[in-house]
């Protein structure tokens, strides 16, 4: 059982997840919900045929429930149980398992769990019965959370809320994430990290950020180095010095170094806007994104985020001159063209929304949400 577990960094887990939703063709979701003091043992003889199967557990109380092995699903939800024991040997496409919600449960891992989402649980077990089934553990605003394996005890341990503040007094309990992992860099140590994210939207931790950031501090004095070597041999010939590039070099850097210093301090003013956003403080949100837009006006998502929170309060001219922005920054950008139509459409504006939500299809053609609204704006006319 020496067999390391895999390793999966923040941005893999975060694309697990976007893949366990991407599966929509032929999905068939089996909901056990709203039950009592039941036992289940779910078999084949529970799947839909000719299906891709998922189990979503819902709202369920002191119950007992175990999926055997000859069981394949695409995917595994629990929400909102109490006082539940969950059983999983069975083989996932998406190898996630998504648990919120949920207080006084245990979860049992018999099989490969690339990435494991728990949020917003109380007092959470997860007992892996072998300590390679686990890719990552992500969890935020958890109050208690235990982890065993049963091949592996002395790596157990405790975690949540309340120990992740003692080295980390300022976390945000309900918005912040930590990411939990075999990390090969550490010895194959198993390593808890907060998760951060970057202004391209790339997640990953602070660690990983440094090791990133020291490998291309090295690569840029390597090709410096070359540099040198090629004016020794050919600048002369070219006009150039080594002290008229390195000037310009260091102006490079300067106007570089500026130019991440005002993304990091409009990152984390998204952040707080983000934070409002999810709590539905439409106001705030739209103040902080403003902010960051200040520091920063030429990040298009900030646009796209704010036009978002003037729609929720029905700004929409507003939202639509967010919008419009947000696409001439970024031409390409998905979600902007979306938002743009999805305003148009409020402001009764069909034949433009017709057109805008045709580019963005255009841009995405399997996005289900755009050929949704697209068609609706098409009965409109």
């Amino acid at each position: 059982m020496e067999k390391e577990a895999k390793e999966l960094t923040p941005q893999d887990y975060l694309n697990k997840v976007k893949d366990a939703y991407q599966i929509k063709q032929n999905l068939e979701i089996n909901f056990v919900q709203k039950e009592n003091d039941n036992s289940r043992t779910i078999t084949v003889e529970d799947l839909v045929r000719n299906k891709k199967n998922a189990f979503y557990f819902k709202s369920c109380r002191n119950g007992k429930y175990k999926v055997v092995h000859n069981v394949e699903v695409v995917k595994l939800l629990i929400e909102d149980c109490h006082d539940c024991e969950f059983e999983f040997h069975c083989p996932i496409t998406t190898h996630v398992l998504e648990v919120w919600r949920s207080n006084n449960c245990n979860v049992i891992i018999n099989t490969q769990v690339y990435t494991l989402q728990a949020d917003l649980c109380e007092n959470l077990k997860i007992v892996y019965e072998h300590k390679t089934f686990l890719g990552s553990l992500v969890q935020a605003g958890i109050q208690g959370l235990t982890v065993e394996f049963r091949d592996y005890s002395e790596l157990n341990f405790k975690s949540g809320v309340t120990v992740l503040k003692e080295e980390d007094p300022n976390l945000d309990e309900k918005f912040d994430q930590f990411i939990t992992r075999f990390v090969k860099e550490l010895e194959n140590k198993l390593t808890t990290e907060k998760i951060v994210r970057l202004e391209n939207g790339f997640h990953t931790t602070d660690r990983e950020k440094e090791e990133w950031d020291a490998q291309k501090e090295k690569d840029d004095q390597k090709t410096e180095e070359a540099v040198r070597k090629m004016l020794k041999l050919a600048g002369p010939a070219m006009g150039m010095t080594e002290e008229s590039v390195s000037a310009k070099s260091k102006e490079g850097k300067a106007e570089k170094a500026a130019k991440l210093k005002k993304e990091q301090q409009s990152n984390l003013k998204k952040q707080h806007g983000n934070n409002a956003f999810a709590a539905k403080k439409y106001p705030e949100a739209i103040k902080h994104y403003s902010e960051a837009i200040s520091i920063y006006p030429e990040n298009h998502i900030l646009y796209c985020n704010r036009s978002t929170a003037y729609f929720e309060t029905k700004q929409f001219d507003l939202a639509l001159e967010d919008a419009q922005k947000c696409t001439e920054l970024e031409q390409d950008f998905v979600k902007g063209h979306f938002r743009k139509g999805a305003i148009l459409l409020e402001l009764k504006k069909t034949q433009e929304a017709v057109e805008v939500l045709r580019h963005a299809h255009d841009l995405s053609p399997k996005d289900e949400e755009i050929l949704s609204l697209l068609e609706k704006a098409r009965s409109l006319l």
